[in-house]
């Protein structure tokens, strides 16, 4: 269908995936019911360019491959950007999609806990370990902010990011990511005003690596565009098309009504 449009992925794609809260676990006859859907979502054309039902008995990680590897996306993902939470920071997924001649930008969060320090520490300002006679050697970095100033949110980003090869190296030896180029920090610092009127202080840092070399001011603006799979895709389908509410809960019929 996309090729006989004459459409692209893009160059820049988000995979994300989305539970149809109103679907069962298990149809009227007993039997798993799919109600976890993972889609890749165009961040230029606002278009769904795959989509796939995840299985009772996978997670997202496996869906994405078999999605990843289908026929009609094969020739058309190669020179794309794909870009994923935590959940996917993986080296199985990283090698998918590098095998695809595509490039990857994941987030590093708590599910990889020593790599996630390992970045911290690496990209931190150079300083004498008490104790003992290591110096700390200094990287060179890049960083760039930005300020969300409105009347129910003053946030402050900052991204520092390194390509030195050296480092980046390092971490495909330590922690296994196949083709690391780029490799960073995002911190975000500030507070929300969420919808009952309460005020939410905003304190979080979370790490990044990347196939691909890339700017500070690319990163930020990469990682805060991937959130157009959430507000322009997984909130239409609620709020437009009424998912989360529909009253088919059995056999392939929720899949299909997702599709």
């Amino acid at each position: 269908f996309l090729k006989i449009l004459g459409l692209s992925l893009g160059d820049v794609v988000s995979f994300d995936g989305k539970t149809m809260r109103g679907v069962g676990v298990k149809d009227a006859a007993g039997k798993d019911t799919i109600r976890h859907m993972l889609s890749l979502f165009n961040h230029l054309t606002h278009s769904v360019l795959g989509q796939i039902g995840v299985t009772q008995k996978e997670n997202e990680i496996p869906a994405f491959r078999r999605l990843f590897t289908t026929d009609y996306l094969k020739d058309r993902i190669k020179g794309s950007l794909f870009i994923a939470d935590a959940l996917h920071a993986n080296t199985e997924t990283a090698g998918v999609i590098l095998e695809g001649e595509a490039d990857y930008l994941l987030v590093i969060k708590g599910n990889q806990k020593d790599f996630f320090s390992d970045i911290l520490f690496s990209l931190s300002p150079p300083a004498d370990l008490p104790g003992t006679n290591y110096q700390k050697e200094a990287i060179k970095t890049e960083s760039c902010g930005e300020e969300q100033l409105q009347r129910k949110r003053n946030v402050t980003t900052i991204v520092t990011t390194t390509n030195d090869q050296n480092i980046c190296h390092y971490f495909t030896q330590q922690h296994g990511f196949p083709g690391l180029k780029t490799v960073g920090i995002l911190k975000r610092e500030g507070f929300r005003i969420t919808k009952d009127g309460t005020r939410g202080e905003l304190d979080e840092t979370v790490c990044f690596v990347s196939s691909r070399q890339l700017s500070a001011k690319q990163v930020m603006k990469l990682l805060r565009k991937h959130w157009c799979i959430e507000n322009n895709l997984h909130c239409i389908k609620d709020f437009v098309f009424l998912e989360d509410r529909q009253t088919l809960r059995s056999g392939n019929a929720p899949q299909i009504m997702s599709f």
